[in-house]
């Protein structure tokens, strides 16, 4: 009896991490879908200057992020900030895109 979940621990393995991977690739599909229709929500319910000012908070927030990242992990973990918020669509000095 023990062989044959020993046989069968690899596929349930297997099978597990395949789950995962869909649920984690629908996540990040559904995350991309809500980050356009919140882009399509502020371009048009937005005027120039409260997208300026939304932008500038960003800017705030990013910068905050980078130095409390900074602090507690060094260079690396600054780096892996701003690519993270590069990856959601938020450049530092550029705007929101």
């Amino acid at each position: 009896m023990q062989t044959i979940i020993d046989q069968a621990q690899t596929y349930i393995t297997a099978i597990a991490l395949a789950v995962v991977g869909v649920l984690a690739t629908v996540i990040l599909r559904a995350i991309a879908l809500l980050q356009q229709k919140a882009n399509s929500l502020f371009d048009a319910r937005l005027s120039v200057s409260q997208r300026e000012l939304l932008y500038k908070i960003a800017s705030e927030g990013f910068a905050f992020a980078q130095t409390v990242y900074k602090d507690l992990g060094g260079r690396e973990t600054a780096a892996g900030t701003s690519v993270f918020f590069r990856s959601i669509g938020i450049q530092r000095n550029k705007g929101i895109h």
